[in-house]
């Protein structure tokens, strides 16, 4: 009996050893893997320290297999691919991404913008807490809900409330404001009004003879506005110096003749 119970006593050693053992592989292993990992994140860092600068933004669609819409933090959006060691699949609609300068290639994904005190509550560790700051809170909330004169529970008042309009009240409120004049609005720097002859005078005549003949471009629209004769009359004295000789035709067309000094 004492030698099966040593055996048995040896047996259960070595089982409590293997288990220590296994733990300890175990917790080695997720050690190796998180030391990967801070080290692949150094790299990726060194790599963006070494690099040039790169422009940030979203990817908003995925077009096919190598292609991305993405749009860039300063507004324009492009049509951009990849690398190709670059794992296609991390790269969704909405995913930050670093694009090259130069190619407006996509390099790598990067994390999502996150406010610092949000990022430092999120990770904050609660088991910090103590018992009295617990106690603390409580009696600040217990302050709060305490009517300090009397000790009874105090009376939340709110403001008043707003009386809602009926639809009747609604309708009233439209017609009326549809009654109301309308707004005139500005139309603007008009031109003065030209007062035209209709017949020349003896210095509209003159002018007629003596300086018409002299342009190089003669349309009756310059002559109603420089002799200041309505449209009627400007294309009967352009006529009446064609026939004289006094002026040549350029273009005889019905929506404006064009005429010239004779050389």
């Amino acid at each position: 009996m004492d030698e099966r119970e040593r055996l048995i006593e040896d047996y259960r050693k070595k089982i409590k050893e293997h288990e220590d053992t296994e733990a300890a592989l175990k917790k080695m292993r997720l050690d190796v893997k998180q030391l990967v990992a801070d080290y692949n994140r150094t790299e990726d860092d060194l790599k963006a320290i070494q690099s040039v600068g790169m422009l940030i933004g979203d990817v908003l669609k995925r077009m096919d297999d190598d292609r991305f819409i993405v749009k860039a933090s300063s507004g324009p959006r492009y049509v951009v691919g990849c690398r190709t060691k670059l794992d296609k699949s991390k790269l969704t609609t909405g995913t930050r991404v670093a694009l090259d300068m130069t190619t407006l290639t996509i390099m790598r994904p990067m994390p999502r913008e996150v406010d610092p005190t949000v990022f430092n509550m999120l990770h904050e560790d609660s088991s910090t807490l103590g018992s009295s700051c617990a106690a603390a809170l409580s009696a600040l909330l217990a302050s709060w809900l305490l009517d300090p004169l009397d000790g009874g529970p105090a009376e939340f008042t709110f403001g008043p409330k707003v009386q809602q309009k009926t639809k009747e009240q609604k309708l009233a409120a439209a017609l009326a404001g549809a009654r109301q004049k309308k707004k005139k609005w500005n139309k603007g720097k008009l031109r003065e009004k030209l007062n035209a002859k209709v017949l020349f005078d003896e210095d509209g005549w003159n002018r007629l003879q003596a300086e018409v003949p002299k342009m190089k471009l003669i349309t009756p629209s310059g002559l109603v506005e420089r002799l200041k004769i309505n449209s009627s009359l400007a294309r009967a004295a352009c006529k009446m110096l064609a026939e004289e000789g006094k002026i040549a035709p350029v273009e005889l067309h019905h929506n404006q003749k064009i005429y010239t000094r004779v050389v």
